[in-house]
């Protein structure tokens, strides 16, 4: 629909085949069910039992970003995530929650937060493997501030390359940028 936008990254805790499968999942069936008219807690709750269903221990992790463009409103949900960051001029905001990952424990954990977007703001989700777990990154933090964002995918693969050459494990990284931008006159048309 045109008046939401959803961006998300899911990681499959492990490796291999069994948690790229997980996030595959996780990812297909969000999308399925949102696309379908329904909420974000009624998808990750079923989503949780879902995955608890299969039998196999392989739980994901959830960062969900839903934007109201009508509103203007953010709401990040997270379950087991990485912090989500978002720049707005030369202040920087750190979203995070201490939850489970998906598929862990029978009743859902997952934390939303809701954040007022601006025009201009950029909002940088990443994946464990960018961040080690309760880890302040400096240099993420300098990078973010520093970065014109003119090319988001250009920025995105700095981030993640970064955090190749920074982190002693070898983990997947995944960087998701979204930058609030004003609604073009041939949209509103259209």
């Amino acid at each position: 629909r045109n008046d939401k936008f959803c961006a998300l990254i899911s990681d499959g805790m492990g490796s291999g085949r069994e948690a790229a499968l997980t996030s595959g999942t996780c990812a297909l069936f969000i999308e399925t069910m949102m696309k379908n008219g329904n909420s974000a807690p009624v998808t990750l709750k079923m989503l949780n039992a879902m995955i608890r269903a299969r039998g196999i221990e392989c739980p994901a992790t959830i960062d969900l970003l839903e934007l109201d463009l009508i509103r203007g409103c953010a709401k990040f949900y997270k379950s087991g995530a990485a912090p989500t960051f978002v720049r707005r001029s030369d202040d920087l905001y750190r979203i995070k929650s201490k939850t489970a990952p998906i598929g862990i424990i029978k009743t859902l954990d997952a934390e939303r937060t809701t954040f007022d977007v601006k025009v201009g703001d950029i909002i940088v989700m990443i994946s464990d493997g960018v961040v080690p777990a309760d880890n302040e990154c400096p240099w993420l933090y300098t990078m973010i501030c520093a970065d014109d964002f003119t090319d988001l995918s250009v920025s995105a693969r700095s981030i993640a390359e970064r955090a190749r050459r920074q982190n002693a494990k070898s983990d997947d990284a995944t960087v998701l940028i979204v930058k609030v931008t004003p609604r073009s006159l041939e949209e509103t048309i259209s």
